[in-house]
């Protein structure tokens, strides 16, 4: 009888420790797998509240879809005297100065990661050339990593869209 006791609150303890860890873990069924425009596999959130884009043109891209109110933070790229002539930029300028920087960005700059950590976003969004850079840049802070490109020399190519 005792050893049927101690078995019932070993098994009892094994299943209220993995109850309680899957509670904490996020399920498959919380995000989709999505292929970039770099063919990689990424798994995204169903439900992304804040973004970031990194890299030249990034936030270009982004800008087209018009989900501004995601962004969370800007690259001070985004945000210098170039911005006057680059028509998304000039669009929202108020707007991205009002934005949390992080890091400096534009063309040949690395991610700043703490910078990016800082504003905790779901999603990040990339145009850098390095695909090795941008899987390390999401095994480093364990947050997706979606590439963008352009595709061709077509801005509007059907692969962009």
């Amino acid at each position: 009888m005792k050893k049927i006791i101690k078995i019932s609150l070993v098994l009892c303890f094994l299943v209220i420790t993995i109850a309680l860890t899957s509670c904490f873990k996020p399920s498959l069924t919380d995000t989709y797998q999505i292929v970039d425009l770099r063919n990689r596999k990424v798994n995204v959130p169903k439900t992304v509240k804040r973004v970031v884009c990194i890299g030249a043109s990034a936030l270009r891209l982004y800008s087209y879809v018009g989900k501004m109110d995601l962004l969370v933070g800007v690259e001070n790229f985004e945000k210098g005297n170039m911005a006057e002539v680059r028509p998304y930029s000039y669009a929202y300028k108020s707007y991205f100065t009002t934005l949390t920087s992080i890091g400096e960005g534009g063309p040949n700059q690395q991610a700043n990661a703490e910078a990016i950590l800082a504003v905790n976003p779901d999603v990040i969004f990339s145009l850098y050339d390095s695909v090795d850079d941008m899987n390390a840049l999401e095994k480093q802070l364990g947050i997706p990593v979606v590439c963008l490109s352009y595709g061709g020399s077509d801005p509007f190519s059907e692969q962009v869209y």
